[in-house]
């Protein structure tokens, strides 16, 4: 855990945070299992609301139309994505690189942002993708300087 060490008690070995797992209590069970005894703290309280935005080449844009961009988005389903298509033989648009997605949140003083990746090689190819990208502040960047 490097740096984060010195703000946990010697006894926590793992610290994880989700917002997305349905089953937390059988999760729970299995991290007890294997790792040893584990406590789960669930909270309803989000500090941040979550906001649905989808990107395309034309920009970011919200998922839901008007003031109420934190409600869970509507599935879209493939009738409706292909509505807007003149044809089922069209192939689906490319989707823009996640360079461009976060300079997208950046510039609308959106980050930090969650983006999800479904697999070990899809977040290998996103480190080096944005391996190049200044995220940092000066500030930021001084003080991590810094700590290592």
């Amino acid at each position: 855990m490097g740096k984060i060490n010195y703000l946990l008690s010697a006894e926590i070995q793992l610290v994880a945070l989700s917002a997305t797992v349905a089953n937390s209590d059988q999760l729970t069970d299995w991290i007890n299992r294997i790792h040893g005894p584990t406590d789960l703290i669930h909270s309803d309280f989000r500090p941040v609301p979550l906001q649905f935005y989808f990107c395309n080449p034309k920009g970011l844009f919200p998922l839901k139309s008007g003031s109420d961009h934190n409600q869970s988005p509507a599935p879209v389903s493939k009738q409706a994505w292909w509505a807007g298509n003149k044809s089922r033989h069209e192939k689906r648009p490319e989707s823009p690189g996640l360079a461009y997605v976060i300079s997208q949140l950046q510039q609308r003083d959106m980050l930090p942002a969650i983006y999800f990746i479904f697999s070990r090689q899809g977040c290998n190819q996103a480190v080096a993708e944005v391996s190049h990208l200044q995220l940092l502040n000066e500030q930021e960047a001084e003080q991590l300087k810094l700590q290592n």
